[in-house]
């Protein structure tokens, strides 16, 4: 890469030489922003891109320390002298020498003061020096909008997925949660190992209310009151889906549900006196033998 003979560091990055290590911070960072690093560098526009960020480069390391910045200070400044007794030397008639030896020196020193190698760049790349102003190389990448830092987004994502799938297990896999999906069943009497169907599920609750009704000799109102919150949780198709972990079909059962069953009374003492329970509508029976029908067909 070739740099001009009359520019330096400074007039590349349009700063006085006094500007303060923020100042320079400031219009490196502006002049990154140019090139956008998230091109193709194998097409016309990406390798243009990524020449320009070499020269930036190349430029900014004179210049990133203040250790580079003092040698670099003290080069232009030896430069100048030189190029100022050059023409000193030349005005007393012995020009042609003079004009030779001047030249050489001016290549020299353009030579040793601007060509900068990949491992000086790589190695300002990888650390700061101690100095907190100077833009590290993730501040380039979002100056750049560069789109390996979308990665980071989709790692966000995978980690929430992560965590509701740990959430999930924890939830609906532990023992504990298992007793609080059977319990409904142990309380009506019933086996959870095969199907049970809406009437088997009526009959355990009507054997259940008249061997613990209050109004009974040695009746129980706390079992009374567990019978009764295990039935209304099974007798919803919806609710019985949620504990027989099928929720993939309970979408589907409280819609059917809410439109053709009725509400199942609850058994009352005239009922348990008068030696019989109440037989449901037509419809309810309807609505659930079709339910149930899907149910296994699922």
């Amino acid at each position: 890469m070739s740099f001009h003979l009359d520019q330096t560091a400074y007039t590349f990055f349009e700063v006085s030489p006094s500007a303060s290590a923020y100042e320079i911070g400031e219009a490196y960072r502006r002049k990154v922003r140019r090139y956008p690093a998230n091109r193709v560098w194998d097409t016309p526009m990406g390798s243009a891109a990524k020449t320009g960020l070499q020269e930036v480069e190349r430029w900014y390391a004179l210049i990133s320390t203040p250790e580079a910045r003092a040698a670099y200070d003290e080069t232009l400044a030896g430069k100048s002298s030189r190029e100022a007794d050059g023409v000193v030397d030349g005005s007393d008639g012995d020009n042609s020498a003079r004009k030779d030896d001047v030249n050489k020196t001016k290549k020299d020193s353009n030579s040793n003061d601007l060509e900068v190698d990949n491992s000086t760049i790589v190695a300002i790349n990888d650390t700061n020096n101690g100095d907190t102003t100077r833009p590290t190389i993730q501040d380039l990448l979002v100056a750049t909008g560069n789109p390996y830092l979308y990665g980071t987004l989709a790692r966000t994502i995978l980690g929430l997925s992560v965590l509701w799938l740990g959430i999930f297990i924890i939830v609906y896999g532990t023992p504990s949660t298992w007793h609080v999906v059977r319990w409904p069943f142990a309380t009506l009497g019933l086996a959870t190992d095969k199907p049970l169907t809406q009437p088997q599920i009526r009959a355990a609750y009507h054997r259940a209310v008249l061997a613990h009704h209050p109004d009974k000799p040695g009746g129980d109102a706390s079992a009374m009151a567990q019978i009764n919150r295990a039935y209304e949780a099974l007798r919803d198709p919806y609710q019985r889906c949620l504990h027989e972990r099928t929720q993939w079909l309970c979408a589907h059962l409280r819609r059917r549900s809410e439109a053709e069953a009725d509400v199942v009374l609850p058994v009352t003492t005239a009922d348990v006196t008068a030696g019989s329970l109440r037989t449901p509508p037509a419809g309810q029976v309807a609505a659930f033998a079709s339910l149930h029908t899907l149910w296994q067909r699922a």
